[in-house]
């Protein structure tokens, strides 16, 4: 690919009109009623922060396509609209993925990691995170990991692994060129489990997911296609096709990050509005086999369903063929042979 001149950061002049927004009132957050003057804060910066990148999305013609999806989930997250310029402006006068073809993997760990030690970490569990970040960097040259893995792995460091733990992990998807679908099941449901602590569940059929406007995430229509709702965790709702009122979401979220399929059940404020949604796992199982109990005609496809999540590799895959054109991995013979090539770069004891 030939190297192609950054144009810069054309729209800063933009970016600090908008500063001084007094009510950003593009985006509405939620139908959660906001309490306090704290709260209604931070909901003005989280507006304000989504308004830059949509902002930047059409003034910036040097940042790529791997980088504004990068953008995109650091103004979702970050909450500090002076954060979200500075980053606007990085990408946009280095133009990195337009003379290289892709983003910068390094700026993509140190982004993640910026997100998950604002969370405010214990000083072992940071020095975890950063260390596991520079072994990504290092396995990074061999490896292209995908968003989602890159969040998977950190995310799960930021709560559990410890970093012997974490570098094996790390190791095993180099070498694999993916991490295993039992493997990324596992992390994720850790990290549920870490989430629904800190938030006082015992259990996922307690915790309620809350609906977003879906201008919030930045989507476009076609991101957005054949989900009927978005929740606060980005989790894609879609209505199930079997009669029932249930819903189910994707394996990966509005932006991207690997989760632990859930199905739901609309919660009604009104008889004619839908407060909020809980998962209903159980609840979903108790209804099928009630409504197939003794004729053992229950469909293929709502057999695979009850699993819950247990079974997503497929999907994944048409999820990757979809963000990235037809990723498939290696099988047989020729996975056989690449494992072998990447042990010798990695040592005989890769992965393990």
């Amino acid at each position: 690919m030939g190297t192609v001149t950054a144009s810069g950061c054309r729209g800063m002049e933009r970016y600090q009109e908008m500063m001084g927004w007094e009510k950003p009132h593009y985006f509405s957050v939620s139908l959660i009623e906001l309490k306090g003057e704290k709260e209604i804060q931070r909901v003005r910066k989280h507006k304000l922060c989504i308004a830059l990148f949509r902002e930047a999305l059409k003034l910036e013609d040097s940042i790529g396509p791997q980088e504004r999806a990068l953008l995109g989930h650091y103004a979702r997250h970050i909450c500090q609209p002076e954060k979200v310029i500075g980053l606007i402006r990085r990408l946009a006068e280095r133009g990195y993925e337009k003379k290289h073809g892709h983003a910068d993997f390094s700026l993509q760990v140190d982004t993640e990691i910026e997100l998950l030690l604002g969370k405010g970490l214990e000083k072992e569990r940071e020095d975890i995170v950063r260390n596991a970040g520079e072994f990504l960097k290092e396995a990074g040259k061999i490896y292209a990991f995908k968003d989602w893995e890159l969040r998977l792995v950190l995310g799960y460091a930021c709560r559990h692994g410890s970093l012997e733990e974490t570098e094996g992990i790390i190791k095993e998807a180099a070498e694999l060129r993916e991490i295993p679908e039992e493997r990324a099941f596992y992390l994720a449901g850790k990290v549920e489990q870490a989430q629904m602590q800190e938030e006082g569940f015992e259990k996922p059929e307690g915790m309620p997911g809350y609906i977003y406007a879906r201008d919030d995430f930045g989507l476009s229509k076609a991101g957005m296609k054949n989900a009927a709702w978005l929740l606060h965790n980005g989790a894609l709702l879609r209505r199930c096709r079997d009669g029932t009122r249930f819903y189910r979401t994707d394996p990966f979220t509005a932006d991207g990050s690997y989760i632990i399929p859930h199905f739901y059940i609309p919660v009604f404020s009104s008889p004619s509005r839908i407060d909020h949604f809980e998962i209903a796992d159980e609840k979903r199982a108790e209804v099928l086999a009630e409504m197939y109990e003794g004729n053992g005609n229950m469909p293929k496809e709502l057999v695979s369903e009850m699993r819950q999540g247990r079974s997503v590799l497929k999907e994944i895959r048409d999820f990757q063929k979809e963000r990235e054109g037809a990723f498939i991995p290696m099988a047989g013979k020729g996975r056989k042979k690449q494992e072998a090539m990447n042990r010798k770069r990695w040592g005989s004891d890769a992965g393990r």
